[in-house]
């Protein structure tokens, strides 16, 4: 599904900064974990597989095109189609209910009947066992809860692919069992059918996880780990003696 060749990201000030080197990536599906500390390069090679930012060097693949970074309306059209992202803190609209944030990211798409959205939202809402808030704010629920409305909002659009970093960095413990648990879950089976002729009835989504924490590992099909901005473990390497590039 994703595919890095010879990736590099340089930043330019004074001097010039460079964050990953000549990375060869494939991710297939399911559950996979980019695994680092703070720092290492993780969230930058997030960055650029959402489409948030362009390589300095090498190609990014996905679903067998190159991700048209040289095109601005490509892009957006990519990470509008196929791409939901999860972050840290939420980033849940403090003025809207949990239905409503996730029924702003469908104006995006193509669906325009209220009722359709509303019904496809609660849909989302109720896979994340949270369809008894969908009409609370933000502030009114906790880390935990507010992180299972992002998973929702980032899943209602049916991507292809969910960028999550550090989805349960804020969050206690059992919280981060709740979560993980969760995204395992999600990523294991095909989303069900869901209520609109406009988006497909079934789609397995891959979820990629930048994390610094070992737990995660035992929940993972796939783990890459980073040190330095370079890949010095793949454990899908193992299974193919001529790597993945």
């Amino acid at each position: 599904m994703i595919k890095l060749e010879n990736v590099s990201k340089s930043y330019y000030g004074e001097v010039e900064v460079r964050v990953l080197h000549d990375l060869n990536l494939s991710i297939r599906g399911g559950l996979a974990v980019i695994l680092g500390s703070s720092g290492c390069g993780k969230t930058t090679l997030l960055n650029l597989i959402g489409g948030l930012d362009s390589p300095s060097k090498g190609r990014i693949f996905f679903e067998g095109k190159e991700i048209p970074f040289h095109d601005p309306g490509q892009l957006v059209s990519y990470r509008r189609n196929k791409v939901g992202f999860i972050f840290q803190f939420y980033n849940l609209l403090p003025t809207l209910t949990a239905l409503e944030n996730l029924e702003i990211i469908l104006d995006l798409t193509t669906i325009r009947d209220k009722k359709e959205k509303k019904d496809l939202c609660l849909h989302y809402l109720k896979k994340v066992r949270m369809e008894d808030r969908a009409h609370r704010f933000p502030w009114q629920l906790s880390g935990g809860e507010q992180q299972r409305v992002a998973i929702a909002r980032a899943l209602v659009k049916n991507p292809s692919v969910v960028l999550a970093d550090e989805p349960t960095g804020n969050l206690d413990e059992a919280n981060h069992e709740v979560i993980m648990d969760l995204i395992h879950e999600m990523s294991s089976e095909k989303m069900p059918k869901i209520p609109s002729e406009k988006m497909p009835s079934e789609n397995r989504t891959t979820f990629i996880i930048a994390t610094h924490n070992e737990k995660v590992i035992d929940l993972a099909d796939h783990v890459v780990r980073i040190r330095n901005g370079r890949i010095v473990e793949d454990s899908l390497d193992k299974f193919n003696g001529e790597g993945l590039a």
